[in-house]
């Protein structure tokens, strides 16, 4: 996985709008050769723990609003969650929607930016949101999307 420096990329933004929303999402998709990159967004979160069910109700709402996918590992101490997304706004405010669950000991551990090491695959199961038992199996899941040094870093098990 790599990210297309700038100046390398011809890039072109496409503006979409839904009917049931009166603001537009910009997707900002750049070209160089056959490869089409995706820029993506991510954060990361931590809480204390993740045991209420209508809050994880609320954050499913919320990814499928914004069109993002969540990661969570539920139930226990730490609570983490992941969220990536195509348009920046749209994690935010996702981030803006669990910060004012005013979850205990909420943490920003990683706030939204552009997806270090971006792949050129379509990102799947944007809108949804997954749980995992384990912040182990989490990490598994970060190491999978090619993010663990940033996942190492963000979770204060690294420092670079």
């Amino acid at each position: 996985m790599f990210k297309l420096p700038m100046t390398l990329a011809s890039c072109q933004i496409n503006r979409q709008s839904r009917k049931t929303k009166s603001t537009s999402r910009i997707h900002r998709v750049c070209y160089v050769g056959q490869i089409q990159s995706i820029f993506m967004f991510n954060a990361l979160i931590r809480t204390h723990h993740i045991t209420s069910r209508k809050k994880v109700a609320a954050l499913k709402t919320a990814a499928k609003r914004h069109d993002c996918f969540a990661l969570l590992r539920y139930g226990g101490i730490p609570g983490v969650m992941y969220v990536e997304g195509r348009d920046k706004m749209a994690v935010q405010n996702w981030v803006d929607t669990v910060h004012g669950l005013r979850y205990k000991d909420y943490q920003l551990a990683a706030a939204v930016a552009e997806v270090a090491g971006a792949s050129s695959e379509q990102p799947a199961g944007l809108g949804t949101l997954q749980e995992v038992d384990t912040v182990k199996e989490l990490g598994a899941r970060m190491d999978r999307k090619g993010l663990t040094k940033w996942w190492r870093n963000a979770m204060g098990y690294a420092h670079d």
